[in-house]
Order: C-alpha cells, then sequence, then structure tokens
C-alpha cells in the first residue's frame, strides 16, 4: 500500500477483505481496492487506481462485493449509489435507476429542462444590505442567471417570498410575473 492516496497522506489503513482497504487521511478517506480486485468492477463503476472516496463511491464496491458486507451496509450502499452514481449501480446491478430514486437523475433533469431559463444563484430577505433596492417585507431579493450558470451575466429580480418558499430541490426559476429590478 502506497503512503499517498488522492486525498493526501495515509495516516490508517485497516484491511476489509482480500485486496480490499479502508484508508483514512486527516482530510478525507475512502476505500482503496488492489489491481486485481479493482479489475472485477464492471467498466462503468470502475475507478482509476482502485480508489474509492468515502462519501458516495464506496456504495460501489459493497454493491459489487456484498459478501463482504452486512446486509445493513448492503442496503445503505444501494439507496447511496442509487442517488449519488446512477450509471455506476446500473453497470453493477443491470437495473436502470428511476428519476425518483436518484438526486443526481433529478439534478441533470434540472439542469437540462432549466438551461434557457433564469435560475436563481443567490437571494437575500427584507433588509439586506448590498441588495440594488431596499427589500420590502414580503418579499426576496434574487440574483438569477441563464441556466443557473455562475459565470455568466446576472439579473436582479424581486420575487414574493411565498413563491420562493416552493423552489424545487435545486433552486427557484424567475417566472414571468417576478418583478425585475
Amino acid at each position: 500500500m502506497k503512503k499517498s492516496s488522492p486525498w493526501g497522506t495515509i495516516d490508517h489503513v485497516q484491511k476489509l477483505a482480500s485486496g480490499m482497504f479502508q484508508v483514512s487521511t486527516p482530510s478525507h478517506g475512502g476505500i482503496k481496492l488492489s489491481p486485481s480486485r479493482n479489475s472485477e468492477m464492471p467498466e462503468g463503476a470502475r475507478r482509476k487506481g482502485g480508489w474509492y472516496e468515502e462519501d458516495c463511491e464506496w456504495a460501489l464496491v459493497v454493491l459489487q462485493f456484498p459478501e463482504e458486507f452486512e446486509a445493513e451496509i448492503r442496503e445503505s450502499a444501494a439507496r447511496t449509489a442509487k442517488e449519488y452514481d446512477p450509471e455506476g449501480y446500473t453497470a453493477i446491478t443491470g437495473k436502470e435507476v428511476a428519476l425518483e430514486e436518484s438526486w443526481s437523475l433529478r439534478q441533470r433533469d434540472f439542469a437540462e429542462r432549466s438551461k434557457d431559463l433564469l435560475v436563481v444563484t443567490s437571494a437575500c430577505g427584507a433588509g439586506s444590505a448590498g441588495f440594488p433596492v431596499v427589500i420590502p417585507e414580503g418579499k426576496v431579493g434574487v440574483y438569477a442567471r441563464r441556466g443557473g450558470d455562475r459565470t455568466g451575466p446576472e439579473q436582479c429580480f424581486l420575487v414574493e417570498e411565498s413563491r420562493y418558499k416552493t423552489r424545487s430541490e435545486f433552486g427557484y426559476v424567475i417566472q414571468p410575473d417576478d418583478m425585475t429590478v
């Protein structure tokens, strides 16, 4: 095992199974698979060098090698992979992931549907300093950009607070009757 990982210098290693190690660094960690174990991962789920980070990619290892893990961990892995790596989940299981099962798929769907619309990139409430106009009670001052692209030109709007509270999990799309500032 090397002394470094994609997340920095390794300070702890725990063997999980043959050719499978849990690695930790001061800032992050994950699972390291040996070359032979990594070659057993389906191409759509395989990570370069056998490194699977601890936030989401660990789930792919558990799905591919379920016999090495307890049932509770396998269930958590299935949920995690569906949410954050639906293609990896499908590569391993052969089962397609539905839109409602996956945060990643819903986020991509939102991005595609709103790519030509103005999407809020930041917001401030009544009394906030720095917005181009005074924000009255019951309104939210928002900055919006085409497709939510933070590098594009921004526009300012005043939005009804009650409407803004109903935004989707990925943001608020400016409506025709929102007031341009």
